[in-house]
């Protein structure tokens, strides 16, 4: 689609869009296109970051460990801890494999006005669930 310079620019300036941002990575989506998706998606936090004030990433069980690491590392380095009031990062398991219930069992990590060490200390936590709920 394509669009004027001057809508393109009011779209990327407008901070009322981009208040919040939510990525979610389910297991549905093929390999290719996962990672296309959150390339683009990396790439247009990039550009709306300082706008940012609420970042939330969540993992299905399933989805592509490299793309899904990789990218939201992407992600959490265009951030600006200084300007983010939230941040929430998940790692969803299925319950039924562990509890014998249904869909999903979360493992999150929230912080309220994250610093740069806390935030990489989340990340940390989060690979790790990941790794252990087999998400990553």
């Amino acid at each position: 689609m394509l669009v004027s310079r001057r809508w393109q620019r009011l779209f990327f300036s407008e901070p009322q869009l981009w208040h919040s941002m939510v990525v979610l990575v389910a297991n549905e989506e093929p390999g290719p296109q996962l990672s296309r998706r959150l390339e683009m998606q990396a790439g247009l936090l990039r550009r709306v970051a300082p706008l940012v004030h609420c970042f939330s990433w969540s993992v299905l069980l399933g989805a592509t460990a490299a793309a899904t690491e990789s990218r939201l590392a992407d992600c959490l380095s265009a951030l600006e801890p200084g300007r983010l009031a939230e941040l929430h990062l998940e790692c969803s398991i299925s319950s039924a494999e562990t509890t014998g219930g249904g869909w999903p069992a979360s493992q999150p990590c929230t912080l309220n006005h994250p610093t740069t060490v806390s935030l990489r200390a989340c990340w940390q936590r989060w690979a790790a669930t990941c790794a252990a709920c087999s998400c990553a």
